[in-house]
């Protein structure tokens, strides 16, 4: 598949996504896209075990919604800017609205996407991650972060809108519904210690071996069981609109679907034979 904005570079089961899209990966209509289309070529293949994302740009891993990125079916040529300020700004947001409200969904649908995607997942954030950056970041299932310059929040409320790309419901359970509320309402920005202090971000490490660590712990999942782990994802994601029965039931329901795999196989026998498993994926 062509991509503008991605390349997937695939090393021993380890599947590296950099995202580029200058200067600070705004998240458009077309990224999204782009990005849902890789999950769906990831999904199915095989040879991809696990799944870093990375930005080639060391300020920024995600900046967020890009509020600024108009397509040109959007007519902004014919507003009276000879009117009132506060005219011109509804009918400015009276036109914006349809894309903005398209933009958002279509974020959402991608975020859900890497959310849900068979494999482990880790954001490897090396510059800052705001609103849609760090919601981005949350439907991963890893988040390693530098120390020093790079900063993490949702702000949001500092222009007057709310998290609006799954953040006010993952980030609860990342860190709790207290923090989280506070966190979202004050927008304040942390720095990889404090995030991680608080279960924000897996891991804080220095700005030096951000690449060194994210890689180990990709190589360490790529040799897993990650049919295992693609489930164990599914049912994580899936409790969350569950009851306790429904959550027991699927829980059940995937072990059975486990029990016709290599991989389980291989992992009971090298238990049983004391030794390391090899597991293949599937």
């Amino acid at each position: 598949m062509d991509y503008e904005f991605l390349t997937l570079e695939v090393n021993d089961g380890l599947g590296v996504v950099t995202i580029e899209r200058p200067p600070g990966n705004g998240i458009s209509v077309e990224l999204a896209d782009e990005l849902m289309r890789m999950m769906e070529q990831v999904e199915s293949d095989q040879a991809v075990r696990c799944l870093v994302f990375r930005s080639p740009f060391p300020k920024y891993f995600m900046v967020g919604a890009d509020l600024k990125n108009i397509p040109p079916e959007v007519d902004m040529s014919t507003i009276d800017f000879t009117l009132p300020p506060e005219k011109v700004m509804a009918e400015t947001f009276s036109r914006l609205s349809p894309h903005i409200s398209a933009m958002l969904r279509r974020a959402q649908e991608m975020m859900n996407a890497v959310e849900r995607l068979g494999r482990p997942t880790i954001a490897m954030i090396g510059g800052h991650a705001f609103g849609g950056g760090l919601e981005f970041a949350l439907a991963c299932d890893f988040r390693i972060m530098a120390r020093g310059r790079a900063r993490i929040g949702l702000t949001e409320t500092g222009i007057g809108l709310i998290p609006a790309g799954g953040g006010t419901q993952r980030l609860p359970a990342a860190v709790g519904t207290a923090r989280a509320r506070e966190l979202i309402i004050s927008g304040r920005r942390l720095d990889a210690d404090e995030a991680a202090s608080i279960g924000l971000v897996t891991r804080a490490v220095d700005e030096e071996s951000l690449q060194e660590e994210t890689m180990e712990l990709g190589r360490s999942l790529a040799r897993g069981a990650t049919r295992a782990m693609g489930l164990a994802k599914k049912i994580l994601v899936e409790n969350r609109e569950m009851s306790l029965e429904e959550g027991l039931a699927a829980e059940r329901s995937y072990i059975e679907a486990l029990m016709e795999t290599n991989d389980m196989l291989e992992g009971v026998m090298a238990f049983m034979q004391g030794r390391e498993p090899a597991y293949v994926g599937h």
